[in-house]
């Protein structure tokens, strides 16, 4: 009970204090220390992309993606609306100081009914829920299986002023969403992603063998990539130490374990009813 009602004190401050706060992506502080503020629960980390894991941060394991009609739940099927959230978060268009979130995002398109087969989510029709947001082409084949090709032509596209949300298939995940946050010079990755470890493409899906299949292209009204901030760092000449990167790992590595482990635990208690 003590930490129902911290977690709407905290909401209710947020709120009243969103008004004066601009939106962009936290400082370096912000994402190292969010989530510590308080011992008790995990409201304020829950705040940072650092944290989001569809179906667990934010807390929505029974929310169903497409309202009144059969579809995937969040907890194995939002990752389409938190590729978006990333997206919006480092257009300017999601303020999580004033509590949105992936979820918001969601609610946004579902208003709208803008889903697509089991709930997944409408790039195309984005812009009814945000105006300012244009797709300008949807699970575009890449003109190469190469991944560092795949890179380049990544690459000339965010330089060309778009955003990029790709679609990724491997041994473990098929049709898998995730955001394009940077380019790296050594051809890294590093991205949005609400299901797997890490922040680059070299902590899980590289090493496991995923592939890039398909990206889709968007724009923002009088903002590019080239001057937006990381979805994880408030400043792009100031980039997280290896040590933050290395604490956010392994806070979402912990997400990842608490979530599989209450699969596996709820898949035995399935089992042992039968």
């Amino acid at each position: 009970m003590k930490r129902y009602f911290l977690t709407i004190i905290f909401i209710l401050v947020m709120a009243l204090t969103a008004g004066a706060v601009s939106v962009q992506a936290f400082s370096r502080d912000e994402v190292l220390y969010a989530g510590r503020l308080r011992e008790n629960g995990d409201a304020d980390y829950a705040m940072t992309p650092a944290s989001w894991m569809q179906g667990t941060v934010p807390y929505t394991p029974d929310r169903y993606l497409r309202a009144g009609a059969s579809s995937d739940r969040v907890g194995n099927g939002g990752c389409s609306y938190f590729a978006a959230a990333y997206m919006l978060l480092k257009m300017g268009q999601l303020d999580i100081r004033s509590g949105e979130d992936p979820i918001t995002v969601l609610d946004k398109m579902e208003a709208v009914k803008g889903w697509l087969t089991w709930g997944k989510m409408d790039y195309e029709r984005i812009d009814e829920a945000y105006p300012a947001v244009t797709c300008h082409g949807y699970k575009v084949r890449f003109s190469s299986s190469d991944y560092h090709r795949q890179v380049e032509e990544l690459r000339q596209l965010t330089e060309e002023g778009y955003f990029i949300i790709c679609c990724l298939d491997g041994a473990y995940s098929n049709g898998h969403y995730i955001f394009i946050d940077e380019i790296l010079d050594d051809d890294d990755l590093v991205i949005g992603d609400s299901a797997y470890e890490g922040t680059n493409w070299s902590d899980t899906h590289g090493p496991l063998g995923g592939y890039l299949v398909d990206y889709s292209i968007f724009t923002c009204r009088g903002v590019k990539p080239a001057d937006t901030d990381s979805i994880y760092t408030c400043n792009r000449d100031e980039k997280l130490s290896p040590e933050a990167v290395q604490a956010y790992r392994e806070k979402k590595a912990s997400i990842v374990t608490s979530r599989d482990m209450g699969k596996s635990r709820r898949k035995k208690e399935e089992n042992a009813e039968t």
